[in-house]
């Protein structure tokens, strides 16, 4: 795997992880001042997932299986196939040497030929 390209893959979910604990504070926060905290659990749940899935699919690329990421998924929590094979075809398409338009559109691709 390309090293800066696994660097930036890195801090994208570094940044992830940021706004999650972001959004945890201020669901949080929310709860307490009876604001809007639904819209808050909402954005920490998006954000979880993305990550989940990101997270997956960069282990994948680099040659971790993906039992061994995910040693203990609960049974109520399956992974979304569909997110985890765009994850895993744009990544590949970045270390491919496409533009992140060309592999966003590779990624897109995929899902659809899935289908």
């Amino acid at each position: 795997m390309n090293h800066s390209k696994k660097l930036q893959f890195k801090e994208g979910l570094k940044s992830i992880a940021k706004e999650i604990k972001a959004a945890k504070i201020s669901y949080r926060s929310a709860m307490r001042t009876n604001g809007d905290f639904w819209g808050n659990q909402v954005k920490c749940a998006q954000l979880r997932t993305e990550f989940r899935h990101k997270h997956l699919a960069y282990c994948m690329l680099r040659g971790t299986p993906r039992e061994k990421v995910e040693s203990n998924p609960s049974t109520g929590n399956p992974v979304n196939e569909r997110m985890l094979l765009e994850y895993l075809s744009y990544f590949q398409g970045l270390l491919d040497g496409k533009t992140d338009e060309e592999a966003h559109e590779l990624s897109q691709k995929a899902v659809w030929n899935c289908v």
